[in-house]
């Protein structure tokens, strides 16, 4: 009797696993679906030739790992590399610890 039961529940599953693709043709099931279209306002030609410029002064990086950021380059710093340094080694002497992303203030 188990084995039937077992053949039975099978047969069932694979016949009904049809249904979970039903709609697979783009059928949006009754839903009113609005179709997206943004118009460009420039051309492909345009868009390459800013996106050059922009790589080209310095203003897009790419990088390691192929995505590309723009810079922070408005950012000036108001101490210098060893202030930094030493602040790190007197907070980790005094137990400090800060992970990764915490401020101060």
């Amino acid at each position: 009797m188990n084995t039937k039961s077992l053949i039975a529940a099978s047969v069932l599953a694979l016949l009904g696993s049809g249904a979970a693709f039903a709609q697979v043709n783009g059928d949006t099931g009754g839903y009113d679906v609005p179709e997206l279209h943004a118009p460009s306002t420039k051309t492909r030609a345009e868009v390459i030739a800013e996106l050059q410029a922009a790589r080209a002064n310095g203003e897009l990086r790419i990088g390691a790992e192929g995505e590309t950021y723009v810079p922070n380059t408005k950012f000036v710093s108001t101490k210098s590399r060893a202030e930094v340094r030493a602040e790190v080694v007197k907070a980790l002497q005094a137990g400090e610890r800060l992970s990764y992303g915490d401020t101060q203030g």
